[in-house]
């Protein structure tokens, strides 16, 4: 029996590159479709496309295993690597599509789901391409498996996921877009006297709970929501740097106002990950390195604000707080704390000769 079932493979071998080039046409076809419309997410979290990719590839497989584990089996897991490569470069890679100026808050959210969308599906399709691999290296002629390899396929997966999540940090930067701007544009130059924190920690804190909940809630692996968690702390970060970099000026009063705010702001974004969703299926613990990168993002903002606690008469105090604080004496660090003290353009060289001599001889 098993002699007369390889007659009929060998029989049916020489046609069999035309059912592996329709199913790559079909496979093709169904990426194409994926691309060009919108894709619902299933229960699982995943783009309902991959799930249908990859049941159309174990049908495909299951077919071909019937008549042949020779060349058309090794060609058809080429068209399978082909297609899988094809939609992460395709599907997981497309930009979410702008939004009015209007809608950005709800935008920033849909992009924000969507990406993490991405980044399941990713992971799932890495993982059952392995699995794949698995069972062809398991059905395919002993001459043919050193062949079958989907290397670039997951390769191209492991980087839209990379993308993705630098979408979703992205997406949390737009929602923190209003509160950023309401700490750069106020007038810490007048400030009366030192209160409560400011109403923009509030707006700030609100809007990041809001990303971490939705994150921990459908991100499906630990491992990505602590690798969100670690870049969007570097970059809020240095986004607060920025807003405070680009105030028209601080008072001593504001400058004690602002480091007030940012050890609030340095405290919520320790305590952020023991926000996460009360429906996140994990307890994700944060990464070892992620109180570090908070204490040294926030700790870059805490020393350009006590430099504006020094006065600038005599220019040495200033200068010598500044080199305490920054030891590196960055020139554009430099720049940003005279920016900030309103001193005139015409005096600031004095200042920048002062840090240069004051640093060599340190």
């Amino acid at each position: 029996r098993g002699s007369f079932a390889g007659l009929v493979a060998c029989a049916f071998e020489p046609y069999l590159g035309v059912f592996v080039a329709a199913e790559s046409r079909a496979f093709e076809q169904a990426v194409g479709e994926a691309s060009a419309g919108s894709d619902a997410v299933d229960d699982a979290g995943v783009l309902a496309s991959s799930t249908d990719l990859l049941l159309r590839f174990r049908e495909s497989l299951r077919q071909c295993a019937a008549l042949t584990t020779g060349t058309a089996m090794l060609q058809l897991s080429a068209a399978f690597g082909h297609a899988l490569e094809l939609y992460a470069r395709t599907v997981l890679s497309a930009p979410p599509a702008p939004a009015a100026p209007s809608a950005q808050s709800a935008s920033a959210s849909a992009s924000l789901m969507r990406a993490i969308a991405v980044v399941n599906t990713a992971d799932y399709c890495a993982t059952t391409s392995t699995q794949l691999e698995r069972k062809l290296l398991e059905r395919l002629s002993p001459h043919h498996a050193p062949h079958v390899s989907f290397a670039l396929a997951r390769d191209a997966l492991l980087a839209a996921l990379n993308r993705a999540i630098g979408a979703m940090v992205q997406a949390t930067e737009h929602q923190c877009s209003g509160a950023l701007a309401q700490l750069s544009q106020a007038p810490w130059h007048s400030l009366a006297a030192v209160g409560d924190q400011s109403e923009y920690v509030g707006v700030l804190a609100e809007h990041l709970a809001a990303a971490v909940r939705l994150v921990t809630g459908r991100l499906n692996a630990a491992r990505y929501v602590r690798a969100y968690l670690d870049k969007m702390v570097v970059r809020v970060a240095d986004l607060v740097y920025r807003a405070v970099a680009q105030c028209p000026g601080v008072s001593e009063v504001g400058a004690e106002q602002l480091l007030l705010d940012a050890q609030a702001l340095k405290a919520i974004l320790l305590a952020l990950p023991q926000g996460a969703s009360p429906d996140a299926g994990q307890i994700v613990q944060p990464s070892p390195a992620y109180a570090r990168l908070v204490a040294r993002g926030m700790g870059r903002v805490e020393a350009l604000l006590k430099a504006l606690l020094a006065p600038t008469v005599p220019p040495d105090a200033l200068v010598d707080r500044f080199l305490l604080l920054f030891p590196g004496a960055p020139r554009d660090a430099f720049q940003h704390v005279l920016n900030l003290k309103r001193i005139r353009p015409p005096d600031q060289p004095a200042f920048h000769r002062l840090l240069q001599r004051s640093a060599r001889s340190a």
